[in-house]
């Protein structure tokens, strides 16, 4: 991996786990969420896309 890429892909993780630590606070904050979304979720309801349902 070039330095490049590697800069990338550490950029990724960074706005990931700040995305995981904002969806936290607002989940505390809202503190009404019946039950704990996973992260991908939670970056596409940010994203504004539609998950797909599995029911």
């Amino acid at each position: 991996m070039t330095k490049k890429m590697m800069a990338v892909f550490l950029l990724c993780i960074l706005v990931l786990a700040a995305l995981e630590i904002s969806a936290v606070a607002a989940g505390e904050e809202a503190n009404n969420i019946p039950r704990k979304k996973s992260l991908f979720s939670r970056i596409f309801d940010k994203l504004g896309v539609d998950m797909p349902k599995n029911n």
